[in-house]
């Protein structure tokens, strides 16, 4: 950390860290910038320290947002030649000034922080040989005090009455919320006609804004304003004084971007931390407060419009948390005579104190289910099960077929592992050998138990070599009995069509077939169609035939990384990712439910994420248990799930039903396939 002093250093010491994933990011070629590694801390023996492909990913969308924010202003806020200021309030060590060439009209570009921190980022960019050009000033001033801004941006020479484009990147978060309106009060009433982005968190309330705030806490730099103004609208009513304000979460700021320029991007690196990328990204928000000449700007973000009602107010559902301590997240489990049989994910091995190694964990655990409410559960290690991440566990019989997964992004798995659970005696698991035919390696598949002349599994879609999204044009069928895989090409609907490879979705068996929903396209983009796989036995030809029906999707909105389940007909939908601020953590009948729980942890209600984890229906009773959870909230630290959630499942139809205002088809249960 550098030396800073005084009450405002940690806050000051913020823009290091910053500045570090900055440079990292450039390095790993996601945006270009030479200047940025001259004033960045760097590692061991001068190198640059190197970040994650999460943090690279986020801060690259923290880029286009203030890019487009940028073009926005240059290219319909004034016209070639017109005379134009940059101001860049908490500008800290960003080199934005020097990253790109400004256009004609350039009065000047100002830099507003702390003297302290003006003064350690001129002197590495004079170290370093960077020339600093003329326009280009240093404006020392709290940003508190807004006498002292006025005063420090008027000595540098700038000139409140042309178009001014300013920008302030996390800036107005660590102020008190009454400063920070001052602030933008002062810049309404000096900046006549200007463009004033801004980017800052949102969403202090859910599980990952509890997280962000809690390490922002810890840092000793709290988010001071982010509980004032949680939410998109809260934060544009903050702005009201300008004549106009645009505002979107980096979602919009992601679908705003040219579609090549994103996949160069997301090329650049293998990836698989889809679930807290889209977390960070609608936590984060871009505004555009604009007023006088500057209302011509042309909009460039479109703001989804949430149509369901039900999704924008869920009902409420309470749960139980029960001390099954899975603390991992990516892993797989099923239940089985009496066990819960888990396999891999990342985080500990069976600890719970949050100083625990971390790690990807290769071990197959039994957990021996004792009478409900299952308090004291011990598991137990019987095997490994090397690609511990994203892999598969499904009961056939008195068996868990554990197949696929990955030991790194770019190494997918088609290992299968049979755990078998005898009604007496301890459970054991072996390795099977691979044969031809076999199906290829992936990861983020789905394998769910079917009866196609005998019992076995289905095995669908998912990610494979070459970070390839694998085709749901094929399946892949393991005879459990004899252990031999068979290769079916499916057939499209009546319509012709085919659903999208995808990964990450979910499927389940129900009376019309496998229900396939959601996942992740090619483009990751996100996937809200539901399909059945339904099976017909040619007699003919002595075989099965598998072809794809269109039917009605169970998700309220587009969603991926969940779970679904079928109890009594109904489908149900658990976890994942939806890309909105407080995504519903069940679903039902289409409909959104929110959680309850009464759970705490060092006397506050505890954190619970429901993504990456894993859910276990109990043969024979009401209740589904929920394992495990959590992941790299992007540089924020690791959260682990640190014990289990017990839904009732006759509760939540009942609810459910309750709520339901269309009939039911009661051949399908609940779910039927569309018209088409």
């Amino acid at each position: 950390m550098a030396e800073y002093s005084g009450a405002d250093a940690t806050v000051q010491a913020t823009n290091d860290s910053s500045i570090v994933s900055k440079a990292s990011t450039a390095a790993a070629g996601y945006f270009e910038d030479p200047f940025v590694g001259h004033v960045a801390i760097r590692g061991p023996k001068g190198r640059l320290i190197r970040r994650s492909p999460l943090v690279h990913r986020c801060y690259y969308v923290r880029h286009l947002g203030v890019f487009q924010m940028q073009e926005t202003f240059l290219r319909s806020c004034i016209s070639p030649g017109d005379a134009y200021n940059v101001v860049v309030l908490g500008a800290g060590f960003d080199t934005g000034a020097l990253r790109r060439g400004w256009p004609h009209g350039l009065r000047g570009y100002f830099e507003v922080d702390f003297p302290a921190v003006l003064q350690r980022k001129e002197a590495l960019l004079k170290q370093a040989q960077v020339l600093r050009p003329d326009w280009l000033h240093s404006c020392g001033a709290d940003l508190r005090d807004t006498s002292e801004v006025e005063a420090s941006l008027r000595c540098a020479g700038v000139d409140f009455m042309v178009p001014t484009l300013l920008i302030a990147e996390v800036v107005l978060a660590y102020m008190e919320n009454s400063e920070g309106d001052e602030l933008i009060a002062w810049v309404a009433k000096a900046f006549r006609n200007c463009l004033f982005g801004v980017y800052e968190q949102i969403g202090p309330h859910d599980s990952f804004g509890r997280f962000m705030r809690k390490h922002f806490s810890q840092r000793q730099c709290p988010l001071r304003a982010l509980l004032a103004n949680p939410d998109l609208e809260c934060q544009k009513i903050r702005f009201r004084a300008f004549d106009r304000v645009d505002a979107a979460d980096m979602m919009s700021i992601l679908a705003a971007a040219p579609v090549d320029e994103l996949k160069r991007a997301f090329q650049l690196e293998a990836f698989d931390e889809f679930e807290e990328f889209h977390l960070k990204c609608v936590h984060y928000f871009c505004l555009a407060a604009i007023s006088g000449t500057c209302t011509r700007a042309r909009r460039q973000w479109q703001v989804a419009v949430q149509t369901n009602s039900c999704a924008v107010n869920p009902m409420l559902m309470p749960v139980e948390a029960v001390s099954l301590a899975i603390p991992r997240f990516g892993l797989a489990a099923s239940f089985c005579s009496g066990h819960i049989v888990i396999s891999g994910g990342q985080g500990t091995f069976n600890a719970t104190t949050s100083d625990a190694p971390h790690g990807r964990q290769v071990s197959i655990m039994a957990m021996k289910l004792e009478a409900y409410p299952f308090r004291s559960c011990a598991s137990k290690q019987i095997g490994e099960h090397a690609a511990a991440m994203y892999c598969t566990c499904t009961t056939v019989n008195d068996q868990v077929f554990v197949f696929g997964g990955r030991l790194a992004p770019q190494r997918p798995s088609a290992a299968l592992g049979i755990c078998t659970c005898p009604s007496s005696g301890p459970p054991s698991i072996r390795q099977v050998h691979e044969a031809y035919p076999w199906p290829m390696a992936r990861w983020r598949h789905t394998a769910t138990k079917i009866h196609l002349g005998g019992p076995g599994l289905l095995v669908l879609g998912g990610i494979g070599e070459a970070l390839e999204v694998l085709s749901l044009e094929e399946a892949w069928f393991l005879d459990t009995d004899s252990l031999t895989w068979q290769q079916f090409f499916v057939e499209p609907a009546p319509d012709g069509g085919f659903p999208v490879a995808r990964h990450s979705h979910a499927a389940a068996l129900g009376s019309g077939g496998v229900l396939v929903c959601g996942g992740l396209d090619a483009d990751e983009h996100i996937l809200g169609d539901a399909w059945t796989l339904h099976a017909v036995f040619d007699g003919i030809q002595n075989r099965f035939r598998l072809a794809w029906r269109r039917a009605l999707s169970p998700l309220p909105r587009p969603r991926y990384g969940h779970n679904l389940h079928e109890y009594f007909g109904h489908f149900i939908v658990v976890g994942g990712i939806d890309a909105t601020l407080g995504s519903a953590s069940i679903c039902a009948f289409g409909k959104s439910f929110a959680v309850s729980c009464s759970a705490m942890r060092d006397g506050e209600p505890e954190i619970f994420m429901w993504h990456n984890l894993a859910s276990v229906m109990l043969e024979d009773s009401e209740f589904l248990v929920i394992l495990g959870g959590g992941g790299n909230c992007f540089s924020f630290g690791t959260h682990l799930n640190q014990s289990a959630r017990l839904l009732n499942l006759r509760e939540l139809i009942k609810q459910a039903e309750k709520s339901q205002t269309e009939t039911l088809c009661a051949q399908c249960l609940g779910w039927c396939w569309g018209a088409r």
